[in-house]
């Protein structure tokens, strides 16, 4: 005797004449449902599916199951008995789109000269989709059988408590012993479960990690003048860098990383023209900061927040390069995290910018919601009394069973359909800053390089960021208000970039920005410019940066007179 499966299940919903041609699509379900639901036509299926062979149907899931039970139709019709029912779980039969499968129901009606067909789609998407696509059967009434002329059609849904009944309703049959019985049905959850994961776990797709021992990718000779590096200290006594081109005299121009980042934002030679070799080719005279946040630096891993960067780096950076050229005018292109302290600097008064690009926000940084979650729940402040101090965003192949199974545990993070690619690295972006590349603007060598751009990440200075979030606009980390009274000291030539796809800081942020320092201070000295097709990193180092922000960023500087 072969072992069997049944179980119960219960969905509920509404229907509505429709005697229409099939349309091709689900919306025309929808309507009638919705046109059921206003005439309280309501619509019950109450079956009982089984199999007599559970092991065939664990290796093929499109093999008939019986289905038994009741429908009830409301209006005239009533309570009818299912005759001969059938489900199939995982059929694969769109002609037109391969990967999509569907649900297939078959339950004839004959005391009321009635055919029921219906269907459940299941396609590629991701885990907040799966209970809709799992749940909801899109129904058709026919006369006497499948064929037959369409009577109406309808939506039905199983709810939460009904599935929770369902899933304890399963029972195998035919096998004696309580342990096989339990085997068998782990057997059939693995394989059924597995097939809707196939569809619904693109968001925890394959993950691809960095090959630690791999050979040293081949790197494009840079169009720059021979780089002249120069260390400079804050007064709290951190060693960092600066690197010039010396492309031409205008400027000079200082280009500012973000955090957690480098200056390889600027100078990756995946992307041809890269921005310091663009201005270089303008003739101006382009410098790299590194402030403490600079991956490259041993000062990347230890604690501090904003206000250090801008009571010390800035000013010291700009300080040296003064000392350097004999320049006051410095010209400062900023991004992320770097344009947030260079508005706190210019407002602290501890640096005097001639003038100032913010790419990606200013001085409100509004970020999205899961972000806003995060910052209300003070995570950064959380993993710090867990003792930990630091993140990165490598993932190498080779890496500890804890950095494995954190990886893991990100696979479950929720990303945009569009943003989604199977970098690990990617991954940790978006789970420490946000939606790092808006993926259709960067080419594939640039994507594949985004683990050169990034690593550790100082969780004091993220706290400090949550903190800011939470308020609105920049505050020092103690939440006092430091930096916004000061509002005067920004009246100088500021220009406001923002990619309208970015998912780390909201477009929202620069139009704040802009619009308060319009009211404040007036007009004249301020402009703003939304990207239509870039996120956040990509606004400066994107396949068409070269077409799109680096002209833009020249102009901004022969308005400020660089």
């Amino acid at each position: 005797m072969t072992a069997g499966l049944r179980f119960d299940e219960e969905m509920r919903g509404f229907w509505a004449p429709d005697g229409a041609p099939d349309a091709g699509d689900t919306q025309q379900y929808l309507d009638a449902a919705a046109a059921g639901k206003r005439a309280e036509r309501r619509l019950v299926l109450r079956l009982t599916l089984s199999t007599d062979d559970v092991r065939a149907l664990d290796h093929d899931l499109d093999r008939a199951m019986q289905a038994a039970g009741v429908v009830a139709i409301g209006g005239d019709i009533g309570d009818v008995a299912i005759a001969g029912g059938t489900v199939e779980l995982v059929k694969a039969d769109d002609a037109v789109t391969p990967t999509t499968r569907h649900m297939r129901y078959h339950l004839p009606l004959p005391s009321a000269g009635l055919h029921l067909e219906g269907f459940k789609v299941l396609q590629e998407g991701d885990l907040t989709q799966l209970w809709g696509a799992s749940t909801t059967l899109y129904c058709t009434l026919t006369r006497d059988s499948a064929n037959g002329a369409v009577v109406g059609r309808g939506v039905v849904h199983i709810a939460p408590s009904a599935f929770a009944h369902q899933v304890s309703t399963m029972r195998v049959t035919g096998e004696n012993g309580e342990l096989r019985r339990l085997e068998l049905l782990a057997q059939f959850g693995a394989a059924f479960f597995g097939a809707l994961w196939q569809d619904y776990g693109t968001v925890v797709h394959r993950s691809t990690s960095i090959a630690r021992h791999a050979a040293p990718r081949v790197h494009r000779p840079l169009d720059l003048p021979p780089a002249e590096v120069h260390a400079y200290r804050t007064e709290d006594g951190v060693d960092l860098r600066l690197t010039r081109y010396r492309g031409g005299d205008k400027g000079p121009v200082v280009l500012v990383h973000g955090m957690g980042a480098n200056p390889l934002t600027y100078t990756l030679d995946t992307v041809k023209p890269n921005l310091a070799e663009y201005l270089v080719a303008h003739g101006y005279d382009v410098w790299l900061q590194e402030w403490r946040g600079s991956t490259q630096l041993p000062a990347s891993t230890a604690q501090f927040t904003g206000d250090d960067v801008a009571n010390f780096d800035h000013p010291a950076a700009e300080k040296a390069i003064v000392a350097l050229t004999g320049r006051r005018d410095l010209h400062w292109v900023t991004h992320c995290v770097g344009s947030m302290t260079w508005m706190m600097a210019t407002l602290a008064g501890t640096a005097n910018p001639a003038s100032l690009l913010l790419s990606s926000v200013g001085a409100h940084p509004v970020a999205p919601r899961l972000t806003r979650l995060k910052a209300d729940l003070r995570a950064p402040g959380l993993l710090r009394k867990l003792g930990v101090r630091v993140l990165t965003t490598d993932s190498y192949d080779d890496e500890s069973f804890g950095a494995k199974a954190f990886d893991a545990l990100l696979r479950l993070y929720p990303i945009p359909r569009e943003e989604r690619c199977a970098s690990a690295v990617c991954r940790r972006l978006s789970f420490i800053y946000g939606i790092a590349v808006h993926h259709p603007a960067v080419d594939e060598q640039t994507h594949a390089t985004l683990h050169e751009l990034f690593g550790v990440t100082d969780l004091t200075m993220m706290s400090h960021l949550a903190t800011c979030a939470r308020v609105g606009h920049l505050v020092a980390a103690d939440g006092k208000e430091a930096y916004m009274p000061n509002v005067k000291r920004a009246q100088l030539p500021i220009t406001l970039f923002h990619g309208a796809h970015n998912l780390v800081w909201l477009p929202e942020s620069t139009k704040q920005t802009y619009d308060w320092l319009v009211a404040e201070l007036g007009a004249d000295s301020f402009e703003r410019i939304v990207f239509d097709n870039h996120g956040h990193q990509d606004n400066m180092m994107g396949a068409q940066s070269s077409q799109a922000a680096f002209p833009a960023v020249v102009r901004h500087l022969e308005r400020a007179g660089a």
